[in-house]
């Protein structure tokens, strides 16, 4: 066997938090080429079932060696927006049902391979939050475990196809403040086709989706651009004995993390999200690394609109050189005992100017740990917590976030009731920046990167991992793995009473207010039905309602206007077909 090593060091000036995770990928990479048999099957493909991780219902039992979640989450642009976290198209939140993440489990050993395919056919999952999407994904012939490859091998191809529709309204979208447009109603429609070629240790996925709104093309023969590549990577992977794996992953593709709270694959909307990215897994034992480096843009120049100073009724456009954003990060695992595993993580982002806002800085770090396991059985239980600095559009940032659940499934048998108790807090910042505090105004809303929030701070995904606190108390019932009931309960705040109110996609909804002392911003209830009739089709529906409190009232309408803020409702009926 030949083992080759090629190390670029980072140009002078490199950002530190990015050139950090070098060593970590180098080993990485040592480990992977070194595990590679001369001969033999690597990475055998499985017959296991994909792994169910998703929107509406987190999974039963977290993974702890990155087989990512879901996918169908309500895609965010992968830029983030100036309000300092990803902006999502509406207000609709992020939350998943991921259609390619397979985790091809090799026979008889504990090694995973995560090769994310497309089949997010969601079936009823089994865990303890509200929005638990269930997703069932494709199955792939089994490879033999550990008989040589024949000489006359040839490459394997696996087709699939998923469609899903989901018809869904918002009503009081202002809370019935606003007379116009209140009442918002669409249906959503993707298709997904996708071709995985395995030939030895190679694999390629190639994933086409397209997504729309009913209606939004200008005739019935406009063909206006809506389809667009969603994964598209090559992957080599390797495996010796039972222990050492590994595999390195070049394109684009879906990356999720953990609970997906910092890094999720949004699938709750049609668009999902994927990145442009290197990536890199190794396994040994009970171990895991996992890292990966993304161009979320180029560098480039960035222009933006400013008034003439010779005629301030016309503009003239001023231009800058933009460093482009770049995300790095990594995970370390270890699953010591079934009651507990141990997850680490440290990301970084680097941005610079953007169109709209050239002079634009962001250099943020982010390290945390999350402890979960299954001390008996039925019992679950998930810790995490997470820290930030760096600078954030030119403000020094110190950000924190932590969340902790237990849940609890009682029995085996056809009917299986349950619930959780699930508290979630982050920072916010603790004064208005736009109220000459501009010099000791430091930036303390935590920067919640580019997660699937829809599965994770209620239905009607009105807040986000920042500036918040929140209490959900939920309940379900499981009927024969064929249909599953959920309800839940959020009582939600804001974390600093001054700070902005921010939705699941980063969007403000309430404005800061200098001075403010309330911080209830409302409470919402959910109830979401899973039905898998058959075994390629699961049909959904799902009610959620948010119910204005003191702070809500106090951001969106006028203090002394007299208005009272109705309750904002959120229904949908989704159908997912996957073969």
């Amino acid at each position: 066997m030949q083992l080759g090593l090629r190390l670029d060091l980072p140009a002078e000036g490199t950002d530190p938090m990015i050139s950090t995770f070098l060593p970590t990928s180098t080993f990485v990479l040592v480990s992977i080429l070194a595990a590679a048999p001369k001969t033999g099957p690597i990475f055998p493909i499985s017959d296991t079932p994909d792994s169910i991780e998703g929107s509406f219902f987190r999974s039963d039992t977290p993974t702890a060696s990155d087989t990512p979640a879901a996918s169908d989450t309500p895609a965010a642009s992968d830029t983030p927006a100036a309000s300092d976290t990803p902006a999502a198209s509406d207000t609709d939140g992020e939350g998943g049902n991921q259609m390619l993440q397979k985790a091809d489990v090799a026979p008889g050993t504990g090694t995973v391979q995560a090769a994310e395919e497309i089949s997010d056919m969601v079936i009823v999952a089994r865990n303890y939050a509200l929005m638990d999407t269930v997703i069932a994904t494709l199955r792939v012939p089994n490879a033999p475990e550990s008989s040589p490859l024949p000489k006359n091998d040839k490459p394997v191809f696996t087709p699939g196809v998923q469609t899903w529709t989901r018809g869904q309204g918002r009503f009081n979208k202002d809370f019935g403040y606003n007379e116009h447009s209140q009442n918002v109603g669409k249906i959503l429609l993707r298709t997904r086709l996708q071709a995985r070629v395995t030939w030895g240790p190679v694999q390629a996925i190639a994933q086409v989706q397209d997504s729309r709104v009913w209606g939004f093309e200008s005739s019935t023969a406009a063909a206006e651009a809506n389809t667009d590549l969603h994964q598209g990577y090559m992957q080599l992977g390797g495996s010796k004995g039972k222990k050492l794996s590994g595999w390195i992953r070049l394109g684009r593709q879906e990356i999720s993390y953990g609970n997906q709270r910092l890094i999720g694959s949004l699938g709750w909307l049609p668009a999902a999200r994927s990145f442009d990215a290197l990536r890199m897994h190794g396994e040994y034992n009970k171990f895991s690394v996992d890292v990966f480096g993304a161009l979320l843009m180029p560098m480039g120049v960035v222009t933006r609109e400013i008034p003439n100073p010779a005629d301030p009724t016309t503009s003239i456009t001023e231009s800058a050189r933009s460093i482009g954003t770049e995300l790095v990060g990594g995970t370390a695992t270890g699953n010591f005992h079934k009651a507990l595993s141990v997850e680490l993580i440290a990301l970084g982002q680097r941005e610079g100017g953007k169109n709209g806002n050239v002079h634009f800085d962001r250099r943020i770090g982010n390290v945390g740990a999350r402890l979960f396991g299954n001390p008996v059985a039925g019992l679950r239980y998930d810790i995490e917590f997470n820290y930030q600095w760096g600078k954030n559009n030119h403000r020094e940032h110190s950000a924190w976030a932590g969340a902790a659940t237990v849940g609890y499934v009682y029995g085996k048998k056809d009917w299986r009731p349950g619930g959780h108790v699930t508290y979630a807090i982050a920072s916010g910042d603790d004064c208005v920046f736009s109220a000459g505090n501009n010099e000791h105004c430091k930036s303390q809303e935590f920067y919640n990167f580019y997660p699937t929030n829809h599965m994770h701070y209620g239905l009607v995904d009105l807040i986000g991992w920042r500036n918040v606190r929140d209490l959900e108390l939920g309940a379900e019932l499981s009927f024969n793995n064929v249909l599953k009931i959920k309800a839940d309960y959020h009582f939600l705040q804001l974390h600093e009473s001054e700070g902005r109110w921010s939705n699941a996609g980063g969007k403000t909804v309430g404005n800061e207010i200098e001075g403010n002392k309330k911080s209830n911003l409302g409470h919402e209830f959910n109830v979401v039905f899973v039905a898998k009739p058959w075994k390629s089709l699961m049909i959904q529906p799902g009610y959620g309602v948010f119910i204005a409190d003191d702070v809500a009232k106090k951001m969106i309408a006028p203090e002394g206007s007299g208005d009272v803020l109705k309750p904002q409702h959120f229904a949908y009926l989704w159908f997912v077909a996957t073969f």
